[in-house]
């Protein structure tokens, strides 16, 4: 009797034990080769106070992107190549002076100081990004090629300063990769992170934060792995964007709001989802031709990203 009531106790434990310790690695890794659909809404908010005066500007872009996976060539290396199949984007400075551009529609300059930006978003629009993986899974080499980029006026191409050039877009994407834990991990287990958000134009966030696997979701009939972000601090640093142009120097931000949500698909080594929600104020040092200019900055990004 003792034998026969122990022996199902036993397995039970062992089928219960893997269960409970079961653990999983929730950073993007290459996939199989085929294809997928990216979407993305970037929205940006800003509030710059300089001696008293409040300079309001924003942001949003929505892009839609088709990225093919390649199947690994002889040496093991994967390329993916992302095109816009929509691509829209909204400016806003101060004084109502505004620019739309969507790719799908008619862009008609409106007689405004931003107008030079149409060429500018045109070619953008229709651009090919290339990532190229190894064997490893690091990151080879990253470009952007276009057709007009190379006649854009002198004012277009300072907007884009060096964004485009390999081996910082190289650098940019295997450090985001590197910003991912490389750690197993199991529900309730939490870990601290540093990750950097590339606001462009140089702009950066250095992002310290607390990241919690809650467990797994269904979605779309499949089993996701979710992970919270909770961000508790951050350092802003901006060269000059443009020649003339203030560079940020110095900041001491508090941030207000600070999550993020990740979704995880396992399986094809995939974030199938990422939102992001960031507030933060604070002082700023603004340096302009080797003069110190204090400043106030209140910045609100929202970020939200589905992979299908």
């Amino acid at each position: 009797m003792f034998k026969r009531t122990l022996f199902p106790a036993l397995t039970l434990a062992l089928l219960i034990a893997p269960l409970a310790s079961a653990q999983i690695i929730i950073k993007p890794r290459v996939e199989a080769s085929g294809s997928f659909e990216t979407n993305l809404l970037f929205k940006v908010q800003q509030t710059l106070s300089i001696m008293g005066q409040d300079i309001d500007t924003a942001s949003v872009r929505k892009v839609t992107a088709k990225t093919d996976v390649s199947k690994p060539d002889s040496a093991g290396n994967v390329t993916y190549s992302s095109k816009y199949s929509a691509f829209e984007n909204k400016l806003t400075l101060p004084g109502g002076v505004e620019i739309e551009f969507d790719s799908n529609g008619e862009n008609t300059p409106q007689g405004t100081q931003l107008d030079f930006m149409l060429p500018l978003l045109a070619a953008l629009s229709k651009s090919t990004t290339t990532i190229v993986y190894d064997k490893n899974g690091d990151v080879m080499k990253m470009e952007v090629k276009a057709e007009g980029l190379d006649t854009l006026d002198a004012q277009a191409k300072a907007m884009l300063g060096g964004e485009l050039d390999s081996d910082a877009l190289t650098e940019k994407a295997q450090n985001a990769l590197d910003d991912f834990n490389d750690k197993p991990v199991k529900v309730g287990d939490s870990w601290e992170s540093e990750t950097t958000l590339d606001l462009g134009q140089g702009a950066v966030f250095e992002l310290t934060s607390t990241q919690k696997y809650v467990g797994t979701v269904q979605q779309d009939g499949k089993t996701l792995h979710q992970v919270e972000i909770k961000y508790t601090e951050v350092d802003f640093e901006q060269p000059a964007a443009t020649p003339g142009a203030p560079a940020v120097t110095e900041s001491d931000l508090e941030i207000i709001t600070g999550t993020s949500t990740l979704l995880f698909d396992a399986e094809k080594g995939r974030i199938v989802t990422s939102k992001l929600n960031l507030e933060v104020a604070g002082e700023i040092t603004l340096t302009i031709a080797n003069m110190d200019l204090p400043a106030k900055l209140t910045l609100e990004i929202t970020i939200d990203q589905t992979n299908k």
